[in-house]
């Protein structure tokens, strides 16, 4: 799933929003997420934590395994 936001600015809770509805959609249709590229803001960063956090405080009450959300960098910020 490719999202792209425009918004006057960036912050956690709207990254989040955006992150938790592209989990939903994917788990709709029965696949999950491995990784999300980041570009290195903190925003989307924050909310990967968050993601991940509750999966696995879902996971635990639920007794299943969940898998990391990854953190992805594109090669020309890595550079």
């Amino acid at each position: 799933i490719l999202v792209m936001d425009l918004s006057k600015s960036e912050n956690q809770h709207s990254a989040g929003r955006l992150l938790r509805r592209a989990l939903h959609m994917l788990n709709e249709l029965g696949g999950d997420c491995n990784w999300v590229l980041v570009d290195g803001g903190r925003a989307l960063n924050t909310a990967i934590n968050n993601a991940n956090r509750e999966r696995m405080e879902n996971a635990t009450t639920e007794g299943r395994v969940v898998i990391e959300i990854m953190k992805r960098v594109p090669l020309s910020y890595a550079l």
